[in-house]
């Protein structure tokens, strides 16, 4: 693995392994309470999906980040995912269980940090659309995603608090 890969490994699984102490610690009442936006970040709709979809939404977006990857590295331009790509997601999963959840966070993440190390510098340097513009594979992997995760841990965290205060 080259130096390129690991920084972009250690980035994903430092954002992960944070989520996944998060998530596992969530009670019942916990993991259906409504999302709120995170405190600092605010893109799009405002949230409102229950912290399971949201963390569901989270392991879903793992193995799709990796066909986007593998798109872009074959020179192929998939649209950027939009507020309805949620909704449906959201629609075809209301109440993801918790256990089955955590286990799809786990084995997504692996085959994510897996793909990132059988990458050629070429594969990093492709280029796609995605929300914010033009973006490479390795600002995908070693960038986006990892803040994907954070936006979505502060939210969920911002949920917690509000329902405590």
């Amino acid at each position: 693995m080259s130096a390129r890969q690991g920084e972009i490994v250690a980035s994903i699984d430092a954002a992960h392994q944070e989520f996944m102490e998060l998530v596992a610690s969530a009670t019942p009442s916990q993991w259906r309470m409504a999302g709120v936006n995170h405190p600092e970040i605010q893109f799009g709709e405002d949230e409102h999906r229950p912290v399971g979809v949201i963390a569901h939404h989270i392991a879903t977006a793992y193995s799709a980040t990796v066909d986007r990857c593998r798109a872009w590295s074959r020179g192929e331009l998939p649209p950027p995912p939009t507020a309805e790509s949620n909704a449906r997601h959201e629609s075809a999963n209301p109440a993801p269980n918790h256990e089955e959840t955590i286990r799809l966070l786990g084995d997504n993440a692996n085959g994510l940090k897996d793909f990132a190390r059988g990458l050629s510098d070429e594969d990093l340097d492709a280029k796609g659309l995605f929300v914010r513009g033009e973006t490479s594979v390795g600002e995908m992997l070693g960038e986006t995603t990892p803040y994907h995760i954070r936006w979505h841990a502060g939210s969920i965290r911002a949920t917690w608090a509000q329902s405590a205060g």
